[in-house]
């Protein structure tokens, strides 16, 4: 079952990675947007527990509650987001730091001459940047 505050969480997450889009989000340290370029090509490659490893303590627990009855796996979605490891370059926009929370905007070019562009919202947690939230990995749940 989906617990209220975390709804809200990450709809506050949602929220403030649109807010930054829009607003920008130059400048800033090279260490939120190694961790988003690191996950992506960790799951392109298939090495999903390398990928989940990227993720915040909370979003790792996320995955191991069923949303609305279903289990949602890490694998399938990264599968979905990768087009089954078709990623042939990922491009980062440096992010900004927020006080522990960094927003970077990722551009993932496919194989096939696609791309798709991807919010990644990341928090610090025990001096390491962690992802919260990626645009991509909510709508492929």
């Amino acid at each position: 079952m989906v617990r209220r505050g975390k709804v809200w969480g990450i709809g506050f997450v949602i929220l403030l990675s649109l807010a930054l889009m829009v607003t920008g989000c130059g400048g800033g340290g090279g260490a939120p947007s190694n961790v988003a370029k690191a996950f992506y090509k960790a799951g392109n490659a298939g090495n999903y527990s390398e990928a989940e490893s990227y993720l915040s303590f909370e979003a790792r627990a996320s995955y191991k509650e069923p949303l609305f009855g279903v289990a949602v796996r890490l694998d399938n979605q990264m599968d979905a987001v990768t087009k089954a490891g078709t990623i042939t370059r990922i491009d980062v926009e440096e992010g900004k730091d927020y006080g522990g929370y960094a927003v970077v905007l990722v551009t993932l070019h496919y194989a096939n001459g696609g791309q798709a562009s991807d919010t990644v919202a990341l928090l610090k947690e025990d001096g390491r940047w962690r992802i919260i939230t990626s645009t991509l990995l909510l709508i492929a749940r």
